[in-house]
């Protein structure tokens, strides 16, 4: 078994943490466009929106 690496476990989170966050960035950037170009209400949006948090729950 493999003795866990500290500072490559903590890189991967800091890149993991970035990747989230510009995914975040981008999807609410390009919410207006999608609203216009698709002619979707703001409750479609939020529901469009919301499935960025889907994959946080775990148990």
């Amino acid at each position: 078994m493999k003795q866990i690496q500290p500072k490559r476990l903590f890189v991967a989170s800091c890149l993991a943490l970035l990747v989230t966050s510009l995914s975040f960035g981008i999807r609410a950037g390009i919410l207006g466009q999608l609203g216009v170009q698709f002619h979707l209400n703001a409750q479609e949006l939020a529901i469009i929106a919301g499935t960025a948090f889907w994959g946080f729950p775990s148990q």
